[in-house]
C-alpha cells in the first residue's frame, strides 16, 4: 500500500477511480439536464390544469427532496458501515469482509438506484397534445 500524502491506495486502484469519475460525470450532467426539463414540463402542465404558475412550489419541492435524499444517504451509509463491522480507528487496515461488503454495497446500491431512476423516467410520459403527465 502507498501512504503518500496520508492516503491509502491499493495497487492499481487509481485507474478505477478515474474510470468511475469519467462515467459518473456524464450521468450527473445528464441527470441535471433531464430533471430540470422534466420540472419545466410539469410546471407548464400544472399551469394548464390550475391556471396559476407555481414555479416556486416545484423548485422548493425539488430542493427538499435533494436535501432529504442526502440525509437518508448519510444515515444509511453510517448504519451500513456499522452493520458490516467497519472500525474507523483501524484506518486502512480493515477486515477483508468489511472491504468486500463495502464494495458489494457500492455496486448493488448504484445498480438498484440507477434501475429505480430509469424506471421512473421511463414512466414519465409527456406529450404536448395531451397536456398531462
Amino acid at each position: 500500500m502507498d501512504y503518500a500524502n496520508g492516503l491509502s491506495i491499493s495497487q492499481g486502484s487509481g485507474l478505477w477511480l478515474i474510470v468511475d469519475a469519467i462515467l459518473c460525470s456524464a450521468i450527473w450532467g445528464a441527470m441535471a439536464v433531464i430533471i430540470s426539463s422534466m420540472i419545466a414540463d410539469q410546471i407548464d402542465v400544472d399551469e394548464t390544469n390550475h391556471h396559476i404558475r407555481r414555479e416556486g412550489l416545484f423548485v422548493s419541492l425539488q430542493s427538499w427532496i435533494i436535501s432529504m435524499s442526502s440525509v437518508i444517504a448519510v444515515i444509511s451509509s453510517g448504519i451500513a458501515l456499522n452493520a458490516i463491522g467497519f472500525e474507523a480507528l483501524n484506518g486502512p487496515e480493515q477486515s477483508h469482509f468489511s472491504i468486500l461488503a463495502m464494495r458489494i454495497f457500492l455496486v448493488v446500491g448504484t445498480v438498484v438506484s440507477a434501475g429505480i431512476g430509469y424506471w421512473l423516467i421511463k414512466k414519465y410520459n409527456y406529450s404536448e397534445h395531451s397536456q398531462t403527465l
